[in-house]
């Protein structure tokens, strides 16, 4: 393979010598090799450090930056150490508050994918979850709030302590929720993340599951089950989560929710 070969090493090495005068087209040579790679291996988790250094230094290669951090969160938590020690959070930081809407979104991506795998380090937490939830509450960008409510979910089910920050304003996600226009695929997309949000908190933490049930959630998450199988089928395997406790499995025998689901075994 080309990381067996140190190709990426290669490039990273090239673009750490040349800085700003570094072609774009090798620039998105090292994203589209990084890219090619499926799942982790040793080779690339030995070489990430050095991709990373590379990509983070020059201005020009922010967004690949982005992309390459974003895919190494993605393929696991063998990545985790290396981010952390390559500065990644403060890189993301710092293009969180980018005017480019395309390079918020990768942003909020690296953070949704990496604390997928994992928890996020308390005080890096503690300043970026109250950043993403407040653009989730004021971005008008549909890709962009897409992705800060990718980023809360998976916030949510590793950092379940957070849930009650959204609890103060909760009518955000059960609005996204409630959307009749799902058509698009964009706010398919943000309707299922909203989906996902609800179901990490009642997974991760049953004192949850009262002001959930007060804020109408689930009766909003099989609404949502009822607006095409698109949608629908994506809540269906959200839904599982509330198998966990006794109180919400009562939920799943009522007559009009059985029917909802019924339509998806047939």
């Amino acid at each position: 393979s080309l990381c067996k070969c140190n190709v990426p090493v290669k490039l990273s090495q090239l673009i750490a010598n040349q800085g700003p005068a570094t072609s774009p087209k090798v620039i998105s040579l090292l994203a589209h090799i990084v890219l090619l790679n499926s799942k982790s291996t040793p080779e690339l988790v030995n070489q990430a450090g050095e991709i990373l250094r590379s990509v983070f230094a020059v201005d020009l290669s922010s967004e690949a930056g982005l992309v390459i951090a974003a895919h190494f969160a993605r393929l696991g938590s063998d990545f985790n150490d290396v981010l952390d020690k390559c500065g990644a959070f403060s890189f993301i930081e710092k293009n969180l508050r980018s005017d480019d809407k395309m390079i918020q979104a990768r942003a909020l991506d690296f953070i949704g994918n990496y604390w997928k795998n994992g928890s996020v380090r308390e005080d890096v937490a503690q300043q970026l979850f109250p950043q993403i939830f407040n653009t989730l509450k004021t971005e008008k960008d549909k890709t962009v709030r897409r992705f800060a409510a990718f980023a809360i979910g998976n916030a949510i089910y590793n950092s379940p302590e957070f849930g009650w920050t959204l609890l103060k304003d909760f009518d955000v996600i059960l609005k996204i929720l409630d959307d009749e226009s799902v058509n698009d695929n964009s706010n398919l997309e943000i309707c299922d993340c909203a989906a996902g949000i609800i179901c990490n908190m009642l997974h991760s933490d049953s004192q949850y599951v009262p002001k959930l049930k007060q804020y109408r959630s689930f009766d909003l998450l099989f609404s949502a089950l009822s607006k095409g199988k698109e949608l629908g089928s994506r809540i269906l395997m959200r839904i599982t989560a509330l198998c966990k406790y006794e109180e919400t499995r009562k939920l799943l025998k009522v007559k009009t929710n059985r029917a909802i689901i019924q339509k998806y075994t047939k």
